[in-house]
């Protein structure tokens, strides 16, 4: 057999000597090496806090940092990864320009990028900062301290750049290329042991150095807004976003969004630092008011801020140093709920928000009146009133002792009693009017109506900085409702008042009231009156006077059969009866005189003395002509016997 010799080349690269396996393993060599060398470098204390120190040192020098055991970790989670940490990182300023503050964190970790070693020599751009406490001892930052014992400001250039805040680069472009990045953070808790709102958290924080010539530095994270919102629901967060920038001006720009309940809320922040002005722009929109329990000290039980939600557009303008100054304007505010209606087009504080505004116009609607009364800490209503109704109307404010009011109010609930028994008059005022001037208000109501048709008069209320008050008033053609009319009287007849004139003064202490009124007639259950003048005088729970006089009482087929089984007869008609009531907290007396020679004194004394056979105890005496009835037993288990 006979063979034919391979005529094909044999190329360089098939030579054993020029493998590729080769160039591999020198690389691997080369790579083991950096590695290493960089691993043995980063795992020493002095590197590891060398890192932490330039971490910060875009905030400032003046730092004492410690730490515990320092390791490699070659995972992130399920992602590989090297890196270095360490646990139980201490950061620590006595400067008083950071206001002594402190930090604790869990675990700091520095990744470590092999690639970014190799292209550019950067071995750590990143840092990982986890469970990270401050604590502030300090109330503010004094970044220019005195001298304590000449009292002039430190002379020393030195001693005043290691005591004062600044976030520019204190590094030379050449020396740039281990900068920090980017700082991660995914718990920080800061708390401030003298402040009102003591805690402050944010979660998922990143910093970022995008650019060092300009210097640029971002901050992105959530805003717990639990120490701010009183709630018993789910931790709230916001997020927050901060940019600092030196071209073409040192500026910080910072943007808060979030959302609360039902609504959400927006606010940003552009601070000049180099002239100090700054410009807010806020944002609410449907957001409960249940957020003010944070900033008041009491709210009435029978008011839920959470079914009460405002919405309204803010802007702020000023300087840092002089806030009292700056201007503000707020546009479509308008707050619903239970409370009611209430919307301003434009509120502007021209002159500084320590002053007071420009004119401007409140219109409402459905304003709940008890509850917004109530809203006065101490203010308490009338037992006699079971609601102040709900205003409808406006509010022009000129100034703070110019404010006038036009409006109608509806439902306004006045409540009547008898014999345990309580029902209410419903009443609407059409026309509104009120005036604010020096601390005084007043009101004048007219154009009054209740269920059974128009009441003649006017209502007149005036206080004194909501501290006392007057109201007088004179009412003419008074229907009350039918089952008012019937609780008074205990007849269907409806009850007529012709005329009354009404004074009531006095604060939310003590109130004193005084009635005077006619009425054609009074068709009672046991009696019938005509040509009736009365006088209410007295002090709310507590002493009161009722003088009734007539041209004539007559008695019903009711009265005389109840007095019948005891022997007494009264006249069918009394000529100018004159009856007096005065009740106490004890009791009360009455006492009748007629030109009839029927004469009745009658005394009831109110358990609550202490004593066991005092409870509604009732005695007097009757008398007829000649002839006297003892009356004696209690209110609802009396008897009558002839002496």
């Amino acid at each position: 057999m006979e063979y034919k010799n391979d005529r094909r080349p044999i190329k360089e690269n098939d030579l054993v000597s020029e493998q590729p396996g080769f160039f591999i393993l020198f690389i691997g060599v080369v790579f083991s090496v950096i590695v290493g060398l960089s691993i043995r470098t980063a795992a020493q204390s002095d590197w590891f806090r060398a890192r932490l120190t330039e971490a910060i040192s875009n905030v400032g020098k003046d730092w004492r940092i410690q730490h515990g055991t320092v390791g490699l970790y070659f995972r992130d989670g399920i992602k590989p990864a090297i890196g270095l940490y360490a646990n139980d990182v201490k950061i620590a300023s006595e400067s008083s320009c950071y206001m002594k503050s402190g930090g604790f964190a869990q675990r700091v970790k520095i990744p470590l990028s092999i690639i970014k070693y190799i292209i550019d020599g950067q071995l750590v751009s990143e840092i990982d900062i986890q469970d990270f406490k401050i604590e502030i001892t300090e109330k503010t930052p004094v970044c220019n301290a005195k001298d304590p014992i000449n009292g002039n400001t430190f002379s020393i250039v030195g001693a005043a750049k290691k005591n004062q805040i600044t976030i520019v680069d204190r590094v030379e472009k050449s020396s740039l290329r281990n900068e920090i990045e980017r700082v991660r953070i995914n718990r920080l808790e800061i708390y401030y042991p003298h402040e009102k709102y003591d805690y402050f958290s944010l979660k998922n924080i990143v910093i970022e150095n995008r650019s060092s010539h300009p210097k640029i530095l971002f901050m992105e994270g959530d805003v717990d807004l639990s120490p701010l919102v009183k709630s018993a629901d789910e931790k709230k967060f916001a997020n927050l976003k901060i940019e600092y920038n030196e071209f073409p001006e040192k500026i910080i720009k910072s943007n808060l969004f979030g959302s609360l309940r039902e609504g959400f809320f927006s606010v940003q922040l552009v601070n000049r630092m180099e002239d100090k002005k700054f410009q807010l722009q806020a944002e609410l929109k449907n957001v409960s008011l249940s957020f003010l329990k944070s900033f008041v000290n009491e709210v009435p039980k029978d008011i839920n801020l959470k079914s009460n939600w405002v919405s309204m557009k803010l802007y702020v303008e000023g300087l840092v140093d002089s806030l009292a100054a700056s201007s503000a304007e707020v546009k479509e505010v308008t707050v619903n709920g239970d409370l009611g209606e209430f919307s301003i087009e434009n509120l502007n504080f021209a002159r500084g928000v320590a002053h007071s505004p420009n004119a401007f116009e409140i219109k409402m609607k459905g304003a709940d009146l008890s509850k917004i009364f109530t809203l006065n800490v101490g203010a308490k209503i009338p037992d006699q009133i079971e609601s102040m109704g709900y205003l409808d109307g406006q509010i022009n404010y000129l100034s703070d002792s110019d404010v006038k009011l036009n409006g109608a109010v509806k439902s306004l609930e006045v409540a009547f009693s008898a014999n345990s028994n309580r029902k209410k008059e419903v009443i609407n005022i059409d026309k509104l009017t009120g005036a604010w001037a020096k601390k005084n208000l007043q009101l004048d109501a007219a154009e009054i109506k209740n269920k059974q048709g128009a009441i003649d008069g006017t209502v007149r209320l005036k206080t004194d900085g909501l501290k006392s008050f007057e109201l007088e008033a004179l009412l003419k053609n008074i229907k009350l409702a039918n089952d008012v009319s019937e609780l008074v009287t205990g007849v269907e007849t409806p009850l007529v008042v012709d005329e009354v004139g009404l004074k009531l003064q006095g604060d939310t202490h003590a109130v004193s009231y005084k009635a005077l009124g006619k009425l054609n007639s009074i068709s009672h259950q046991y009696f019938d009156m005509a040509n009736v003048a009365f006088s209410v005088l007295g002090n709310i729970n507590k002493n009161q006077e009722i003088d009734v006089k007539a041209d004539r009482w007559q008695n019903t087929d009711k009265m005389r059969n109840s007095l019948s089984p005891f022997g007494l007869e009264l006249p069918a008609v009394l000529n100018k009866p004159k009856i007096k009531m005065t009740q106490t907290p004890g009791g009360a007396h009455l006492k009748i005189d007629s030109q009839s020679s029927f004469r009745m004194n009658a005394t009831l004394v109110s358990g609550g003395d202490g004593r066991s056979d005092s409870r509604n105890e009732i005695s007097g005496a009757i008398t007829l002509k000649d002839q006297e009835w003892k009356i004696y037993g209690t209110r609802d288990n009396f008897k009558i016997d002839k002496k």
